[in-house]
């Protein structure tokens, strides 16, 4: 089960409630062509700062990073923005429903 950390690949600043693409790179490892699972470090979606996928498997990879905040955000180089993970074959995914959204019991 492969797991790599991405890096921040510049220095940004990220005003308050506003949206920046970032330059990222792969700690120790070359980007690969399968598929992979991205999560956000949560030292930022802790902090209202919240970070999506872009362009993470294109030549020059990028992610998005909104800031919710009220505070301006400093990113600087290498830092650790979150993970990606190989898909496990057996993940489950989970879904919030409403009542209303529920179909009656028969």
């Amino acid at each position: 089960h492969a797991e790599f950390e991405i890096l921040s690949n510049q220095n940004i600043e990220v005003s308050p409630h506003s949206n920046r693409v970032l330059y990222i790179k792969l700690w120790e490892a070359k980007w690969t062509t399968k598929r992979y699972n991205f999560f956000p470090d949560e030292r930022f979606t802790d902090n209202d700062i919240f970070i999506f996928e872009h362009k993470m498997f294109s030549k020059n990879p990028l992610i998005e990073v909104q800031n919710r905040s009220n505070s301006v955000l400093l990113i600087d180089r290498n830092v650790c923005m979150g993970k990606i993970c190989e898909p496990s074959s057996h993940h489950n995914l989970n879904f919030l429903l409403t009542e209303k959204e529920l179909e009656p019991y028969e």
